[in-house]
């Protein structure tokens, strides 16, 4: 076993290389934009799904190489504080089982030093080293929870599990909220209990509840863009996720646009985000025409933030995400600000 001293001594490096230099970047919403430090701007995240993981991975500066690789090439990173254990770059989570180190159990405990027995640093202490080193490399994050990565828990635990996470964080980290938003159901009509949208409505209205100025939604899958447009006006979600279709011709402009406009006729005259942040994974299409076609499509059908979607940031325990990725597919990402117009680059 790594010496608890090792443990600490790692998260020092991991606040050390990264600030305190950058000032936090304040993330916003005005109309259908996201707004960084008063600039509407065109987002493009990277799936950074295991981040809890990677804090913990026991080396010096387990953060440092991915926050370096990835500052100056998106504008933010998607985290699941709750992910599996199993998952990886090549099988995806096939082979998937529940972890024991996600951020709250089902008990709807928050795993702190207090409640922490486990390995390596507890799962609170690595939720903030990951919010740190992002903010602290010029990203934005998506913090999206997912109720079935953790097996056993009851709906109301949940929802009181997200609101004192919420809470916690705006209590003990102020300065670690204006840069982050908030999934607060991924893929919710899928895995959310029934009546699916009213309890999807709920867990927001709770995270409102512990963070009244929290930007927040809960994201949606599969063809129903007309149905996820309606539903976010009735059911008042400030902010509309959808995963679009993993279709043959997912990255086309006819494809993009088809479910933009749907999604706008269900909003009828709302005005809202729109956001893509579970599209095509690369390991699946790896060929980067056509995630810089789907990425300017979004663009120019209005889409707010558009999230490149990766495995290689699964199982992140044994190396950084960077370390996972081809060489194609690291040029992909690379090459995603400088073959889209009128996006600005990354903030720094």
């Amino acid at each position: 076993m790594v010496p608890l001293r090792t443990w600490f001594g790692a998260l020092a490096v991991i606040f050390l290389l990264f600030g305190p230099g950058v000032s936090a970047q304040s993330l916003t919403v005005a109309g259908d934009r996201f707004v960084v430090d008063g600039k509407p701007t065109y987002l493009i995240f990277a799936s950074y799904f295991d981040a809890l993981h990677r804090a913990n991975a026991g080396e010096q500066n387990p953060l440092a190489r991915d926050m370096a690789f990835l500052r100056s090439r998106v504008n933010g990173i998607r985290i699941f504080p709750n992910f599996w254990d199993g998952c990886d770059a090549n099988a995806g989570c096939r082979h998937a089982r529940p972890a024991a180190d996600t951020l709250f159990t089902a008990a709807g405990q928050i795993q702190d030093a207090a409640h922490w027995s486990g390995h390596g640093l507890d799962p609170w202490t690595r939720y903030i080293a990951v919010l740190q080193a992002a903010n602290d490399a010029g990203l934005l994050v998506e913090v999206a929870f997912s109720i079935e990565t953790t097996p056993g828990i009851t709906f109301e635990r949940y929802r009181s599990a997200l609101e004192a996470v919420v809470r916690r964080l705006g209590q003990s980290n102020p300065e670690l909220t204006s840069h982050i938003f908030y999934d607060v159901a991924n893929e919710f009509t899928k895995n959310l209990p029934d009546p699916k949208y009213s309890n999807a409505a709920s867990l927001i209205d709770a995270v409102l509840k512990a963070s009244s100025t929290a930007i927040v939604t809960a994201s949606i899958e599969g063809s129903g863009a007309r149905e996820a447009g309606m539903n976010a006006v009735k059911y008042r979600f400030p902010v509309v996720a959808f995963h679009d279709p993993r279709v043959r011709n997912w990255y086309e402009d006819a494809t993009i646009a088809s479910s933009i406009a749907a999604i706008r006729s269900g909003m009828g005259a709302a005005v809202k985000p729109i956001i893509f942040d579970e599209p095509q994974r690369w390991q699946a299409d790896p060929v980067a025409a056509h995630f810089t076609s789907a990425a300017d499509a979004a663009r120019r059908s209005g889409v707010a933030l558009w999230v490149f979607h990766s495995w290689s940031s699964f199982g992140m325990s044994a190396q950084p995400m960077a370390d996972q990725m081809s060489a194609n597919e690291m040029a992909a990402l690379s090459g995603l600000f400088k073959s889209i117009r009128n996006v600005s680059p990354p903030f720094r």
